[in-house]
């Protein structure tokens, strides 16, 4: 293809460098998540929480808690805004304007 369309290219003198890592697998005994979830989402949750953070986080903002159905059955310390009172979170109000007192405490 290269040659039809007269483009030139150069060849590297040096061979590319090769890393070998470790099969993920067998290093921290990942299991991959199945592409359709069929527990609870709560369970989902936990599996990524488990898996993505560097650190395991001490508390986490849920700025849409709503009625909290991904934290059922969770120990983890979860601060909840929402704007519907109803819904029991840890702080009534609109999460497009955080309220001062929740941004600050999370720094």
């Amino acid at each position: 293809m290269l040659d039809q369309l007269e483009l030139k290219y150069l060849e590297a003198s040096l061979p590319m460098p090769t890393i070998l890592m470790p099969n993920k697998a067998e290093t921290i005994g990942y299991d991959p998540l199945p592409s359709v979830w069929q527990g609870e989402d709560a369970g989902l949750i936990e599996r990524f929480l488990k898996f993505y953070p560097r650190r395991p986080p001490k508390r986490i903002l849920d700025a849409t808690i709503n009625g909290g159905r991904f934290w059922r059955g969770s120990n983890r310390k979860i601060i909840g805004v929402d704007i519907e009172a109803s819904h029991r979170p840890t702080v009534v109000a609109n999460n497009t304007q955080m309220p001062v007192r929740v941004f600050h405490s999370w720094n």
